[in-house]
């Protein structure tokens, strides 16, 4: 009987112990994700801050752009802006698509965490920036 009783002392003290340990990862794996993801998004945005303030240095770029670097851009020069127009897509971390339509600046900051493409026009010293 007390062989049986100290069997399961045992059994529940190394179930408690791995318990503990499954959760002490579970909460560093979690927490290093929100870091990263933080991270990378204020790295990006500096960047894209630093990169180019201006739409006529990023006007004949061809590859994606991220939407920070468009955004401050548009912002700096938003008197010579003549219009904004688009739509967005992607998936979402859980696999879901989205879609955001670009309409206006403040429409172009809800994509920071993207890289866009876009076309970026001018003429009689208007800009046009089109997102697809």
């Amino acid at each position: 009987m007390e062989n049986e009783v100290n069997s399961i002392m045992k059994q529940a003290v190394i179930l408690i112990v791995i318990g503990f340990v499954v959760s002490i990862c579970w909460v560093t794996v979690s927490f290093g994700q929100h870091l990263y993801r933080n991270f990378n998004n204020q790295i990006t945005n500096s960047l894209s801050y630093a990169y180019s303030s201006e739409l006529d240095s990023i006007m004949n770029y061809t590859g994606d752009l991220p939407a920070a670097c468009v955004y401050y851009a548009a912002e700096k020069n938003k008197a010579s802006v003549e219009s904004i127009s688009g739509y967005y897509s992607w998936r979402d971390e859980s696999g879901k698509y989205k879609s955001q339509r670009v309409r206006s600046i403040k429409d172009l900051k809800k994509l920071f965490q993207h890289q866009i493409n876009c076309t970026i026009t001018k003429s009689t010293g208007k800009y046009r920036i089109v997102i697809y």
